[in-house]
């Protein structure tokens, strides 16, 4: 039918006016004024509008209005509808649905019309139906194909050709154009997030997921899952300052944009994702139980977990041990008496200023010989990255000459995997060792923490806290059910507290417990983390 007029139930029959754009910056308005105007025109009434958001490309049916329109058609099974689309691209731009589209409209009783197209019975009107469609299909393809050219050799040129991940924002620069662009808070926490993660900050992604809760991220309290951390997070290579898209053959390569983590990190936290098992969930009550994952049983030696318990309407915290067949499986351990005897402990970790001066003389020490050491780090690290060109060079090589596809990805694989090894080496090599200012912040922060331990754990988050069990003891400490801490337990602290300076048998020197035995060894320096 060339108009609507034409069909004898016209009469019968209101119009449904369809409308589609590509993208949500769009305006489908200026589709719906000309579908009104062409209805005006033959003095058709029309019924309902629907207008959709969507790609031109896949079945009709996931766009949520055209859905819209056939439920509202199949709910009024006795009525009749004609329904105008503006333009036959705005039906489908694939030949596939296309044809199942007109099939759906068909058995409907639902008869299409435009302003801008003329829809047939005929053979030949059918065909150059079909062959209408089959345009906009081979134009979407296109355009499709020109974008994906666009954007890859924009990722070829180390940008990323996609919207902004969490944490950065797309601005227009002078040089670059639009260039990933840190976005505050989000990416300092993101930042501290993935650092902590690697490091063992965050033991598990978990607590990375509670850190970031809790923070002001996505808004303050709104609950970060492990999806989230892992997938949008921890596994994106561009917050190391890369750019990557193995999707369209797009190899690694440093991006223009400002990294959040080092690659060392980002491949750290990698390694971690494969071998981290622990993904079990439970409510984060760590600012309750500080203790927990540091207080061992004095039974058993496993650790101690901590939670509340009720009864009787009141609320109960406990420490206890959950070990198959130890005697104290089951047994509660009040948390206010266990953090008491340990706040006790801390008590009498006070540093003197003797202390302290040899502490700094051994931090000294250990740092110039960390120093030189980085020295010959360097230099291994060059002769390595050298070897590893050569290494690549035989691998392509034998990819080349490779009689299978199979052989020949296994070699490709491996050339692959030793180039993304090179960018770490050649970063490793390109850090600068920490200057002397901040080495003696780094101290003078570490020794504010430990003069006065009881104080600082007084005072501290749970952050704190868990640096200062770091600093303060070397070895997870012991509870026992009955004893509590101390007493003969005692000696399994290991200190740099109430100590004395005495020369090792080789005439070097190094810090000795005082009134505890047995003696310390030779590794304080050590739980300094120098």
């Amino acid at each position: 039918m060339k108009t609507p007029n034409e069909l004898k139930d016209i009469n019968e029959r209101t119009a449904l006016v369809y409308g589609r754009v590509s993208t949500k910056g769009q305006d489908p308005r200026a589709q719906i004024h000309r579908c009104k105007e062409y209805c005006k025109q033959y003095d058709i009434k029309i019924e309902k509008i629907f207008e959709d958001k969507y790609t031109g490309g896949g079945d009709f049916m996931e766009r949520p209005a055209m859905r819209e329109l056939f439920l509202y058609v199949d709910n009024k099974p006795h009525r009749k509808f004609i329904v105008i689309f503006d333009d036959i691209k705005r039906m489908s731009r694939d030949t596939e649905f296309h044809l199942k589209l007109r099939r759906e409209l068909k058995g409907r009783d639902i008869i299409p019309f435009s302003p801008n197209y003329v829809f047939g019975d005929s053979p030949e009107e059918k065909f150059m139906e079909i062959m209408n469609a089959a345009q906009g299909e081979i134009e979407r393809l296109q355009n499709r194909r020109q974008v994906i050219q666009k954007q890859t050799a924009r990722l070829e040129r180390g940008y990323w050709a996609f919207g902004a991940p969490k944490g950065y924002t797309q601005i227009k620069d002078v040089v670059h154009g639009m260039l990933l662009t840190p976005n505050e808070p989000d990416f300092s926490l993101i930042k501290e997030a993935l650092e902590g993660y690697a490091s063992g900050r965050f033991q598990t992604q978990q607590e990375a997921c509670h850190f970031l809760t809790k923070s002001e991220y996505k808004g303050k309290d709104k609950k970060i899952y492990l999806t989230h951390f892992k997938e949008r997070l921890a596994q994106q290579i561009v917050y190391a300052g890369y750019i990557e898209y193995p999707k369209w053959e797009v190899s690694r390569r440093k991006g223009h944009h400002k990294e959040a983590i080092s690659l060392g990190t980002f491949e750290k936290i990698q390694k971690k994702l494969s071998e981290n098992a622990n993904t079990h969930y439970r409510k984060n009550n760590a600012e309750e139980f500080p203790l927990r994952g540091f207080l061992v049983c004095a039974n058993c030696n496993t650790k101690l977990t901590a939670s509340f318990s009720t009864a009787r309407g009141k609320s109960y915290g406990n420490y206890h041990c959950r070990k198959k067949d130890c005697e104290y499986k089951g047994k509660s351990m009040n948390y206010e008496y266990v953090h008491k005897q340990f706040e006790n402990v801390l008590k009498s970790l006070e540093a003197t200023e003797e202390v302290i001066n040899e502490v700094k003389e051994v931090f000294t020490d250990k740092w110039e010989e960390r120093m030189k050491q980085k020295e010959r780090e360097h230099i291994d690290l060059a002769k390595e990255l050298e070897k590893s060109e050569g290494s690549i060079d035989a691998y392509l090589d034998m990819a080349k000459d490779a009689t299978s596809d199979a052989i020949r990805k296994r070699y490709e694989k491996s050339a692959d995997d030793l180039i993304n090894n090179q960018l770490v080496l050649k970063e490793r090599l390109d850090e600068k060792p920490r200057g002397e200012f901040m080495v003696g912040n780094a101290l003078d922060m570490v020794l504010g923490f430990i003069k006065n331990p009881y104080k600082t754990w007084l005072n501290e988050d749970l952050d704190g806290k868990e640096l200062l069990l770091k600093l303060v003891f070397n070895e997870k400490l012991k509870y026992d059910l009955h004893e509590g801490v101390g007493n003969a337990k005692i000696n399994e602290i290991v200190s740099i507290f109430n100590v004395l300076e005495k020369p090792s048998e080789d005439g070097s020197h190094y810090v000795e417990m005082a009134g505890i035995e047995p003696a310390c060894t030779k590794d304080t320096a050590s739980r300094l983390h120098i």
